[in-house]
């Protein structure tokens, strides 16, 4: 581990509210809808290059931009460099289009 402090954004990103499969259907339940039925969709989300990739990550925005602004430079920088190497997985920069998978949920608010 880089950064022992990442563990806990970490975990709020992959485990925080409405990401475990029971969560959003239970909320829009909760909230008094009925016939609530949920499902998973897949998303692909293209990145031309590493460049294209990381640069969103450093705008300060949400739990990760907000983590990596936080930690200093050489933390930063060895950071980019392990991400950098997931992403190209051996194959050097170019072209990438990784799947996002998202929670969706309707329901019916009664009559």
């Amino acid at each position: 581990m880089v950064d022992d402090r990442a563990v806990q954004p970490r975990n709020r990103y992959y485990s925080g509210a409405l990401t475990r499969p029971v969560e959003l259907a239970f909320a829009f339940t909760a909230a008094g809808l009925q016939n609530v039925e949920q499902r998973s969709v897949t998303v692909r989300v293209g990145f031309e290059s590493f460049a294209d990739y990381w640069a969103p990550l450093l705008g300060r925005t949400g739990q990760v931009g907000a983590y990596l602004d936080s930690v200093v430079e050489s933390t930063r920088k060895e950071l980019k460099r392990r991400v950098r190497a997931a992403y190209e997985l051996g194959e050097g920069d170019g072209p990438r289009s990784l799947a996002a998978i998202a929670w969706v949920c309707r329901g019916r608010a009664p009559a």
